[in-house]
């Protein structure tokens, strides 16, 4: 049995363990919480943006943030001005039969990917004089699903350097490129985080 003075120090040795844990990890716990709160917020967006694509196979949402502002966004999609998938005008890729991720030599399929629109998009943006220069270099890109290896191309091309994306792709070797060109990859899995900072 513990008697009061033993009780009193077992109590003690715990909360000064507690109070040292708190101290190193409570600033790194604070920047991951912002982090992760930054990265959701902007993810939510990407979904919302996915959800305007009248794709019949995967709706796909990009946003671009830049200095913690939105820069651009974009669907995939078929551009304005075309007819979309129809019963008269069906989604080619679907008639075919080609599986998500398979590259076709033809111009049948008219979409374009949601990366590719959201940098279109901003290309066509009217920026201030001081956003003007070098728009998209140093921003980042959020996404639903990870790129293609063309959007991949075009995300390097415009600046953009780093990707934060939360499905995977059938076309893995775009993010071996982008991890090879020096983008930074990010896989969006939040609650992985924070849980594991407060394990």
């Amino acid at each position: 049995m513990f008697s009061g003075n033993k009780i009193f120090k077992l109590f003690l040795k715990e909360t000064l363990t507690i109070l040292h844990i708190f101290l190193k990890y409570s600033n790194l716990a604070i920047y991951f919480e912002n982090m992760t709160a930054i990265d959701e917020k902007y993810m939510g967006l990407a979904k919302h943006y996915a959800t305007k694509s009248k794709c019949y196979r995967k709706q796909v949402g990009a946003v671009i943030v830049k200095n913690g502002k939105l820069i651009s966004t974009g669907y995939n999609g078929i551009p304005g001005g075309i007819i979309s998938c129809t019963s008269e005008q069906p989604c080619f890729k679907k008639l075919k039969d080609i599986s998500s991720g398979t590259i076709v030599d033809t111009n049948d399929c008219r979409a374009i990917h949601a990366e590719t629109y959201a940098i279109i998009n901003a290309a066509n943006r009217e920026f201030s004089q001081s956003e003007n220069v070098d728009k998209l270099r140093d921003a980042t890109i959020y996404v639903t699903h990870s790129p293609c290896f063309q959007c991949a191309l075009n995300i390097f091309a415009s600046g953009i350097t780093c990707v934060v994306y939360e499905k995977q792709y059938a076309d893995k070797a775009a993010l071996k490129f982008l991890r090879d060109v020096k983008i930074e990859v990010v896989e969006y899995k939040p609650s992985r985080i924070v849980e594991e900072i407060y394990a």
